[in-house]
């Protein structure tokens, strides 16, 4: 790396996921450990997981 070159501190997953959700438009929705959740869209094969998980629906 050149000597002129600042490196950026990239904040972690959670730090981003924490913020996302203090924003407008952002709706959150939690599911608990081992919920399993389906998740379906129009035209896409449906997948399943399992939690825990954290879903941000960005509609901003």
């Amino acid at each position: 790396m050149d000597k002129n070159q600042k490196t950026v501190e990239l904040p972690n997953t959670n730090e981003l996921t924490e913020e996302l959700c203090r924003r407008e438009g952002v709706e959150e929705i939690v599911i608990e450990a081992h919920t399993k959740f389906r998740i379906e869209v129009v035209g896409k094969a449906p997948r399943e997981f399992e939690g825990p998980a954290r879903l941000l629906i960005n509609a901003d």
